[in-house]
């Protein structure tokens, strides 16, 4: 049945068209045509039943229309607000000066954010399809977690004659780790035992 109808988009045109034939079909015997609808007219009950017809069929396409609408109007503000800012994000990169709008990183961080918070986002997006907003997403993830696991600077260095002080004094002296520490403390210089 909604393979008969046509386009959304279209409603009006196709509302105007079915106006000027029944009107056409209300003035007298013709053959019209609209939307392989063949009306043949020549009596008055062909005139009733094309009126009754296209009566039928105007009212099923105002209710396919109002049912495929629903979701529009059973929106909570909050929701619909949250279309809206979708779809105004859309336009404004839209109206960019270029045949192949560019989608900038704050317009990726808006869609990852949308992913995050919004469970039906996938609705509202138009400018790209959904499965690059989900590999923006992964890619932030993984950017995130990179610069967070990185290895710091580790143990703080020591300078090379400190170095060497350390060598000469376990060659010359034979002493562990810990008596050069000591020594190196009484000296001024504060090293972890770890680092000698």
């Amino acid at each position: 049945m909604l393979a008969l109808l046509p386009p959304v988009g279209s409603h009006f045109r196709y509302f105007a068209r079915l106006l000027h034939f029944c009107a056409q079909c209300a003035m007298g015997p013709t053959t019209h045509d609209s939307q392989d609808l063949v009306v043949e007219s020549d009596s008055c009950a062909a005139r009733s039943s094309c009126r009754i017809m296209l009566a039928m069929r105007a009212s099923l396409d105002w209710v396919t229309l109002l049912l495929l609408c629903t979701r529009a109007f059973l929106r909570t503000p909050r929701e619909q607000a949250i279309v809206e800012l979708a779809l105004r994000q859309q336009l404004a990169t839209y109206a960019q000066k270029r045949s192949r709008p560019r989608i900038t990183p704050l317009d990726r961080a808006f869609w990852v954010a949308l992913l995050r918070f919004w469970s039906r986002w996938r609705s509202a997006l138009v400018i790209v399809k959904p499965d690059a907003v989900v590999r923006w997403h992964r890619k932030g993830f993984r950017l995130y977690w990179r610069t967070i696991s990185k290895r710091g600077p580790g143990r703080p260095p020591i300078s090379d004659e400190v170095q060497g002080l350390i060598c000469r004094l376990a060659a010359e002296n034979g002493w562990r780790a810990r008596k050069i520490q000591a020594e190196l403390l009484k000296l001024g210089l504060t090293v972890s035992l770890a680092t000698v």
